[in-house]
């Protein structure tokens, strides 16, 4: 079959790698379980109503994950036309980058080894998440052909669009999409296999991953301030504060465990400190209506003037449900996990049988996910290219639903 005429349909049935309901069980479970190492003298008590409400959301999510069918998809591709498309898409990213070059004259990358670096200073206004946005979406669809076709020529493609993270330093962006070729592979290729082998790739991919959240730990420390000599701390144990829970561990491990554990202890912090009257005003029923909408479209409608109490400065993300409890109360928190629930169960009403539909099942599982960090439904990194995935497959010409 030559590229010329490699037209396939590829079936992805029930695997539940790329089930939503999954992943936002996933995150709360994780977070449970490192907070109750108590590994930092910052950590407050979770109160029990909180760890209830937290344990109920995850017992729904476990229940409606085994009962209720995960999306199955009947994708036809065209080689040719999908690599004609990814090539015209990735000039568009890479003219909008350069607008941004001549603008600032330069980069965030070039700044940084001349030792100029200001990263916030870089960005056209709409452009640059414009740009990231359309990179990102067609960086997790290429690898998907690529999975499927095994033309390299995608491959190179997807890791082409992956040149606007390490160019800007937007290590974030990075990550994300290295997570959507996870999702993606899991979903598509260990399926596949026999239960020996899947059992396997897990267990390395989670070894993997264990190796990561050490190299970012060690990473964040060479990075840092210089260690307390006279103290003989190093720079995270002075700011997180080792108990004895945490023993005679690496330092390393504290980095990836309070960039974990700290956004619920905000959460609780600021549970333990609120002491306002809920629904009180007008500026609290606005928080209904842009809880879940892009940072974008937020700050253009609404203003927010209360903020999370954290427990440090430093640590400054505190969980979806921080906001949403500062204004709305204990209401809040579940009027942050139902809405979550309403928009899964919107993107499974509106699948289709596209690349673009798929992806948005995964776009909206890596934002549940990271949900256990902050309000990622506000974040401009993820939630533009949920959003596009969708609009994308609404107008794509394979457009027809399936049914198993």
């Amino acid at each position: 079959m030559t590229i010329k005429d490699s037209k396939r349909t590829i079936f992805l049935p029930k695997t539940k790698f790329h089930s939503p309901y999954l992943y936002l069980a996933a995150s709360w479970i994780i977070v449970l379980f490192f907070y109750n190492l108590y590994w930092s003298k910052l950590l407050p008590k979770l109160s029990i109503s909180l760890l209830l409400f937290l344990l109920f959301t995850i017992a729904i999510s476990i229940i409606i994950f085994f009962y209720t069918p995960c999306p199955s998809f009947k994708i036809t591709i065209n080689e040719k036309k999908e690599l004609s498309n990814s090539k015209k898409w990735f000039y568009i990213t890479l003219f909008l980058f350069c607008l941004e070059l001549i603008y600032f004259k330069g980069f965030p990358l070039y700044f940084l080894l001349r030792g100029e670096f200001v990263y916030a200073e870089f960005g056209l206004p709409f452009v640059h998440v414009i740009y990231f946005t359309i990179a990102s979406l067609f960086c997790s669809k290429c690898f998907f052909v690529y999975l499927v076709t095994k033309n390299r020529k995608f491959l190179l493609l997807s890791i082409c669009f992956l040149f606007p993270g390490f160019v800007c330093f937007t290590r974030s962006f990075i990550l994300y999409n290295i997570i959507y070729w996870l999702i993606i592979y899991l979903s598509v290729r260990i399926v596949k296999i026999n239960n020996k082998k899947k059992l396997r790739k897990i267990v390395i991919m989670l070894f993997l991953s264990l190796v990561v959240l050490y190299l970012f730990g060690l990473a964040g420390e060479k990075r840092s301030s210089t260690d307390d000599l006279s103290r003989g701390l190093s720079y995270i144990e002075q700011l997180a504060k080792p108990s004895e829970n945490f023993g005679n561990k690496s330092p390393i491990l504290l980095w990836a465990y309070c960039y974990i554990t700290t956004p619920l202890a905000n959460l609780q912090n600021t549970i333990n400190s609120t002491k306002t009257n809920y629904l009180s005003d007008i500026q609290d029923l606005n928080s209904i209506f842009s809880h879940f909408l892009p940072e974008l479209v937020k700050k253009r409608l609404f203003t927010e003037t209360k903020k999370a109490s954290l427990i440090v400065p430093y640590f400054n993300v505190s969980t979806i449900y921080a906001s949403a409890y500062i204004y709305l109360g204990p209401f809040g928190l579940f009027y942050s996990f139902i809405g979550s629930l309403i928009i899964i169960i919107l993107t499974y009403s509106l699948k289709r049988n596209n690349i673009y539909s798929f992806l948005s099942f995964i776009y909206l599982a890596v934002i549940l996910f990271f949900n256990m960090f902050t309000n990622m439904f506000n974040f401009m990194g993820l939630s533009p290219v949920y959003i596009l995935a969708l609009f994308f497959s609404l107008f794509s010409t394979e457009n027809k639903r399936f049914f198993s």
